[in-house]
């Protein structure tokens, strides 16, 4: 499938609202960020985002369900191992160095680390064997076969949030359904329709938004918070596919959105390194600045680009981190 430049600009757009959420974390305490109500609106969509637009431009292929899984580990599993383990190893370093306590990841940490890469993983498997499935009964993608998609993402959330009590699922039972759904709309031309009538369907979708925004519709008890954010999720898709495809100017976010799970990888090596210094060194420090936040994250997306850039360009780079 050729690139979509659109596409790879709201990924970069993504990762720049990654970095400032979690740089934003790291210079305040939790409590101001769990209050904050830029950031509340931000998370309420930006994971939702990544998933949405990998499904998006998925493609499914007849392959072997071992050659799959094997070639989904390779892109998303195995660089997660190499650069937790140099960010493990760079941290208890920096620990020493600086004269701070040594301390191991429990296995809540060990199984929770890059979470998305895993999560991602788990949602492209499930999809692709439902998509063998439906081939073996379908034939073909059918009308039948995009129903029960739509089905097999509204029965996830409810399957998967009663399972999550017992079994640690990775977040799936919350993304699982944007995955399937951005899916839906790149395979079944859903989008050709959002782009053709975009303009009098973004002004209703914002309207749309903001009671959900601002928790107008709060005194709802079905409506709580969960389910308030994924109103605005899927509000915000459509919203900003519309503002990424009618504006080309944002085509300097495409480099970052084409290198943006190795950024993301990267970008939580260097924040490790530097929180493990600042806490070693001053123990807990709190700046609550968006501004501070900003430029910091502005900073490590251009570093962690210029990281990605020499991974991928560099042969013995490329083969260890990404095996390639």
């Amino acid at each position: 499938m050729e690139r979509l430049k659109y596409i790879d600009n709201i990924k970069g757009f993504g990762i720049l609202l990654v970095i400032f959420g979690h740089i934003f974390f790291f210079l305040t305490n939790r409590e101001i960020f769990q209050s904050d109500k830029l950031i509340g609106f931000i998370v309420s969509f930006y994971m939702e985002m990544f998933f949405f637009f990998s499904g998006f431009v998925y493609v499914y292929r007849e392959d072997g369900l071992w050659a799959f899984v094997k070639k989904s580990f390779i892109a998303l599993i195995y660089p997660c191992l190499i650069l937790w383990s140099i960010g493990l190893l760079g941290n208890l370093s920096i620990s020493l160095l600086c004269g701070g306590s040594i301390s191991f990841p429990d296995v809540h940490e060990i199984f929770w680390f890059y979470w998305f890469c895993k999560c991602l993983f788990i949602c492209r498997i499930i999809l692709f064997l439902f998509c063998r499935c439906s081939f073996w009964i379908y034939g073909k993608f059918s009308r039948g076969f995009y129903f029960s998609l739509i089905v097999l993402g509204l029965l996830s959330t409810i399957v998967f949030d009663l399972a999550v009590d017992y079994i640690p699922l990775l977040c799936v039972d919350r993304f699982l359904m944007f995955y399937i759904g951005g899916y839906i709309v790149g395979r079944a031309k859903i989008a050709e329709i959002i782009i053709k009538k975009r303009y009098p369907l973004v002004m209703i979708l914002i309207i749309a938004l903001i009671p959900f925004t601002y928790n107008l519709c709060s005194d709802y008890l079905w409506l709580d918070i969960k389910v308030n954010r994924l109103f605005i999720g899927w509000i915000m898709m459509p919203i900003i596919l519309i503002i990424f495809f009618s504006t080309p100017f944002l085509n300097f976010l495409g480099k970052a959105g084409y290198h943006s799970l190795l950024i993301y990888l990267i970008h939580l090596v260097l924040l490790g390194f530097i929180q493990t210094a600042v806490s070693a060194m001053y123990g807990e420090v709190f700046l609550n600045s968006y501004m501070l936040a900003v430029l910091l994250s502005i900073l490590l997306l251009y570093i962690s680009l210029l990281a990605s850039v020499a991974v991928k360009k560099n042969p013995l780079l490329r083969k260890v981190v990404l095996n390639k």
